[in-house]
């Protein structure tokens, strides 16, 4: 004869089982609400960058690199002799090409080549100096005022601290009014934005001259920070 209580647990086991898989299927029951907190501000710009170049022709390629390299080393030479440190003056040199113009038998005339020589300043009170130097040797080609990295870091971080601080408050906000008594933050995200200039300024060599001596106007940039996140709210 067959034991009543073995079967009963048996029977019990198989039941159990059959549940498990539907039970660890099931979703927790409630909604989600995705919200966004923007921060911004805007900051005045605290450097300059300057784009000049060397503009070199010759009959052969080999005398126009040396052409270029000589009033390269020239400008260097007189940008150094303002002896600006490192926190001051930072300079790199940029895009370096040679080609050959043609003419009209598709015959090579000559060699053209050019090499920029970008320049940050981070004392502005210097760049009428720093202009004047550069434009003994080289042709002014921009000038574009910007946050240093350093002054970008720094309001960033501090954008940083008062998004999550609003995202908190947004969050809890947000589970009174629709009448939750908890919430769970499923998911968060931080982007931020480079600074985007919002004076921009490119002038011919000589009205560049003019402008610098006369006024430094160096406007300001937005520096931008966002938070986005889902918010669960079960019932």
């Amino acid at each position: 004869m067959r034991n009543p209580t073995r079967l009963l647990s048996l029977i019990c086991l198989c039941y159990l089982s059959a549940l498990s898989p539907v039970h660890a299927q099931e979703e927790p029951r409630g909604h989600t609400v995705n919200f966004q907190i923007n921060e911004q501000i805007n900051a005045e710009n605290d450097m300059l960058k300057l784009s000049l170049q060397s503009v070199q022709e010759a009959g052969n390629s080999q005398e126009v690199i040396q052409q270029i390299n000589a009033q390269m080393s020239k400008a260097l030479q007189a940008l150094e002799a303002l002896g600006l440190n490192k926190t001051q003056l930072k300079m790199n040199s940029g895009n370096y090409q040679i080609h050959p113009i043609y003419n009209k038998q598709n015959q090579i005339s000559h060699w053209r080549g050019q090499q920029s020589l970008e320049i940050q300043v981070h004392d502005l009170a210097l760049v009428s100096k720093v202009l004047a130097a550069a434009q003994q040797h080289l042709i002014y080609q921009s000038m574009q005022f910007a946050l240093s990295d350093e002054r970008r870091k720094t309001l960033s971080q501090q954008l940083l601290v008062n998004a999550l601080k609003r995202y908190q408050e947004q969050a809890e906000r947000i589970a009174q009014q629709l009448g939750a008594s908890r919430y769970e933050l499923l998911q968060t995200n931080i982007n931020s934005a480079r600074a985007l200039p919002v004076t921009r300024m490119a002038y011919a060599a000589p009205a560049a001259m003019e402008m610098v001596d006369a006024a430094v106007v160096s406007g300001s940039s937005d520096v931008q920070i966002s938070v986005q996140g889902t918010l669960f709210i079960p019932w």
